[in-house]
């Protein structure tokens, strides 16, 4: 082929190239056919009404188990004890029993004695209702009182009703009292009283959850007074164990040990023993009537304060008691305010 027609040839294609890259392009753009506007979309029909009722939100996560952690221990055979119990305790939903108390203790060479009963009802996963008449008092006029603790899991309510004439009792063990202050007092102690603690408002403040299972409500937490690095298997039948330990921090100026009784069938306490420093006294506890796992009503732990009762809100009292600092007990070695 000639040179010169081979260089025509490479020169054509090259330019026919470029023209491509650059032409084509602006061809395309305007020359491609026109679009056709976009049609309006139509309408979305309103939905159709269900035949059937819409279905219901979705529940409420169930509160968490107010119940303590398994206990950790570093004696095998005592951990195996434990868990156990707590093995037949889970098996409670709910129970009914009845417990009778008593407190001796010496205070500066006196003798002083409390003494109450207790009937009670609980259902997990927090629902108390309990009901106690105080024996003896080492108070004047509080002998005798009656009251009723019910909560739901969001408001407990604590209900006292006085003896009638013992507000006189107690009066008459004041001094530098006018006869108008001493019968306004008189009122006061004789008038039925609802006291209500909000729990929501004390988990807000970031109150335990073990600080509001209720006090009296032990069958379910009966190690919640041990130190648990100080408890040892003391004896044991065929009926139950008994163990015992150091007093957890809050109360070891008070007492020094205590002792516990717990059915080896059911795993629920028979006896609680509170011994006092020094052997100055002792808190016995003993719990009988029990039923496991018996139909209580829904409202359980529910309160509506009777007519003429006098309503006061202790959430704040309660929210300084729960979150106060123990006090250091005195020079004499008498036991702090710990509540």
């Amino acid at each position: 082929m000639n040179k010169g027609l081979l260089t025509a040839l490479l020169t054509l294609l090259i330019f026919s190239g470029l023209t491509a890259i650059f032409i084509a392009p602006q061809w395309i753009k305007t020359h491609q056919p026109q679009a056709r506007p976009p049609k309006p979309a139509r309408p979305v029909p309103p939905p159709k009404p269900l035949d059937r009722p819409p279905a219901p939100p979705p529940a409420p996560i169930p509160q968490e188990e107010s119940l303590p952690p398994d206990l950790l221990l570093d004696d095998p055979s005592l951990q195996n004890i434990v868990r156990e119990i707590q093995a037949k305790l889970d098996l409670v939903h709910s129970c009914r029993w009845r417990v009778e108390g008593s407190e001796e203790m010496e205070r500066k060479g006196k003798h002083f004695r409390l003494a109450f009963t207790q009937e009670a009802q609980f259902r997990r996963p927090d629902c108390f209702a309990g009901r106690m008449t105080q024996l003896e008092h080492v108070f004047p006029g509080l002998a005798g009182s009656v009251t009723e603790d019910h909560s739901d899991g969001q408001v407990r309510w604590q209900y006292t009703r006085n003896a009638p004439g013992s507000g006189e009792m107690m009066v008459n063990m004041m001094r530098n009292r006018s006869e108008e202050e001493k019968a306004r007092l008189i009122r006061r102690h004789e008038t039925p009283t609802a006291w209500k603690s909000d729990l929501h408002r004390l988990r807000e403040a970031g109150v335990r959850e073990s600080d509001l299972v209720h006090p009296e409500n032990t069958l379910f937490r009966p190690f919640h007074l041990c130190d648990p690095a100080t408890i040892t298997l003391e004896s044991e039948t065929a009926e139950e164990w008994v163990l015992s330990a150091c007093p957890v921090a809050r109360l070891s100026e008070m007492y020094d040990r205590v002792t516990l009784r717990i059915g080896k069938e059911d795993g629920i306490l028979r006896e609680r023993q509170c011994r006092g420093l020094g052997g100055t006294g002792e808190n016995v506890q003993r719990f009988s009537d029990v039923v496991l796992n018996p139909e209580l009503p829904d409202d359980l732990g529910q309160f509506l304060p009777p007519d003429g009762v006098e309503v006061r809100d202790n959430t704040d009292d309660e929210l300084r008691r729960l979150t106060a600092t123990p006090e250091k007990p005195g020079r004499n070695g008498g036991p702090s305010r710990i509540k």
